[in-house]
């Protein structure tokens, strides 16, 4: 964990979040939701790289560099939760719309996976964090409906 935390720390250490935050502590406390509901540290570390494909290694070998780092399983659900192009996969924006992200994620039957962006969700949903960032009320909808959808697969999933 401490090595995913050290790449998505330097990886993300010029970028901030849309309320003025160094980006860091948004991936801090999207591992921290991640673990409190899987109990795995592989949701932590995922929770700490979910956005480095698609903001910081968008090459099209990152998937194969996080696998030699991080291990396969690591790699998968980082990739899972990367929103890239069908067309070119080393483009970081969305391949048909939001909705079809989700759906692949919900898809996959990835408990990790599903569990990091449940959590990824809830931090971006935080009514304090909304305010300052400038979150649309339409924005929030969009994101309490996949939040809604992922939660109904993990229940699912879990029996």
């Amino acid at each position: 964990m401490i090595r995913a935390f050290l790449l998505a720390a330097w990886g993300h250490r010029k970028q901030r979040d849309k309320a003025g935050e160094r980006y860091i502590w948004h991936l801090v406390r999207v591992a921290w939701i991640a673990y409190g509901l899987t109990g795995d540290v592989e949701a932590a570390v995922v929770g700490l790289l979910h956005d480095y494909i698609e903001d910081v290694d968008v090459a099209s070998h990152a998937q194969e560099r996080m696998e030699r780092r991080f291990g396969g399983m690591t790699a998968k659900n980082v990739w899972l939760l990367t929103v890239f192009s069908v067309h070119s996969p080393s483009v970081a924006f969305p391949e048909r719309g939001y909705a079809d992200y989700i759906e692949r994620i919900v898809r996959s039957q990835s408990r990790i996976a599903i569990a990091v962006k449940i959590a990824d969700l809830l931090d971006n949903t935080n009514p304090r964090r909304r305010r300052k960032a400038g979150i649309s009320e339409e924005q929030t909808v969009k994101y309490l409906r996949a939040l809604a959808k992922l939660a109904i697969a993990r229940a699912t999933m879990e029996g």
